[in-house]
């Protein structure tokens, strides 16, 4: 059951959406998105504590921004002092765009936090802001003058560019538009925009090498705004491989095609939970790699007609083998430190964009408690390829 949450810290209201128990995998979304940029994939992880953080300035939390630093490094700190207030020692870190920024500077600041970092399609070194974004911020004074109705038309561009499908553009910008419309358009834009600085990034790439977490890079191979060669990077400084999703554009966590891969973190029977859901901490904070062992299992996806879904489990991985998008599949590889799960997040079937409440826009409340439950069901019926690989270290 997902709860939405939200929480004082350092004097910020930080929100963010939650569910399950377990090893903490933190999700944290990007540019013009936030946390509903995950709906797809939170019910993909069964047995572990799923937390999809909202960045201030962001979503519902765009009030929040208005007068705090919304940079990509003060998000870094506040996504840290926000797993210190949850009193979650250890985390898998996930970033999508800026969030792939957000994360990355949050495990060179707080190596001790990240016990994981993925990142798909994410910002990094010198490969942002995007032209586009640059508009924007040069535009900044009359993009604050900007009427909902007006924004909208600019979103709508961007968010087709960076999508595989016109179908699954357009339930994005049903969704992400909102908040925009919801809390003054072109000036909810404006704010963040004035505060990207790639200086962010550039000031810990040199850290990256020396960050010993398991990693994995995923990356859509035609995304027009961060290109492959940055994913290849962020791989050659983690020590890890690129999982390669030929012709996926951007916004992976979104996408829908005929062949996707989705994402699945499982916890091994002998796993110890890494997150805790006291706010009391342990005298000591250093846990051992081997104490947060888990399984990973990629769910590949082929469409091959409606169908029950069959999975089959393998051995073992090819150590080099890419991500494909054809009807046979392909799979991952990890890297020579060990690996966080690969994959493409994966979309559901296409539905109504305009499902959803005010907040969330994509659950519907089932209690006064904060209970929700997604409005639809996400699973769709294909054959799938279940690889499992066990990492340790």
């Amino acid at each position: 059951m997902i709860q939405q949450h939200v929480a004082d810290v350092d004097g910020t209201p930080v929100r963010w959406l939650e569910q399950g128990s377990g090893v903490a995998v933190v999700l944290v979304h990007g540019i013009p998105t936030s946390p509903t940029l995950w709906r797809h994939v939170m019910p993909l992880l069964p047995g572990l504590r799923v937390l999809a953080f909202e960045m201030t300035g962001y979503g519902q939390s765009i009030p929040a921004g208005r007068t705090r630093d919304v940079s990509v490094g003060a998000q870094a700190d506040r996504l840290n002092g926000w797993l210190d207030h949850l009193g979650i020692d250890r985390a898998v870190l996930v970033g999508h765009d800026l969030g792939g920024g957000v994360v990355h500077i949050a495990a060179v600041r707080r190596p001790e936090l990240c016990a994981g970092l993925l990142i798909t399609n994410g910002i990094g070194y010198d490969s942002w802001p995007i032209p586009s974004v640059k508009a924007m911020r040069a535009a900044a004074p009359l993009l604050a003058k900007l009427p909902p109705v007006a924004l909208k038309p600019a979103l709508a561009v961007l968010l087709r560019r960076g999508h595989d499908t016109a179908a699954a553009a357009k339930e994005a910008l049903g969704l992400h538009y909102r908040p925009y419309a919801e809390h003054g358009g072109g000036a909810a834009m404006a704010r963040p925009v004035a505060c990207l600085d790639v200086h962010d990034t550039l000031a810990v790439q040199d850290a990256l090498p020396t960050l010993k977490v398991p990693a994995r890079i995923v990356w859509g191979v035609a995304d027009p705004f961060q290109k492959l060669e940055y994913g290849e990077r962020f791989a050659r400084d983690l020590g890890t491989t690129v999982q390669r999703i030929e012709g996926g554009r951007h916004f992976t966590p979104e996408d829908q095609g005929p062949a996707r891969q989705t994402m699945r973190l499982r916890r091994a029977e002998n796993v110890q939970p890494v997150g805790r859901t006291t706010t009391t901490r342990p005298a000591s904070r250093n846990l051992s790699q081997n104490q947060i062992n888990r399984q990973f299992t990629i769910h590949e996806h082929a469409q091959r007609g409606p169908g029950p879904s069959t999975p089959r489990r393998l051995t073992s991985i090819p150590s080099n083998s890419t991500s494909d998008r054809s009807a046979n599949g392909g799979g991952g590889s990890t890297g020579r430190r060990g690996g966080v799960p690969g994959g493409e997040a994966a979309a559901g079937p296409e539905g109504d964009a305009d499902q959803g409440n005010q907040r969330g826009h994509l659950y519907e409340r089932s209690d006064d408690a904060g209970q929700v439950s997604p409005t639809r069901e996400r699973v769709p019926e294909r054959v799938r390829r279940c690889w499992t690989h066990r990492v340790s270290q």
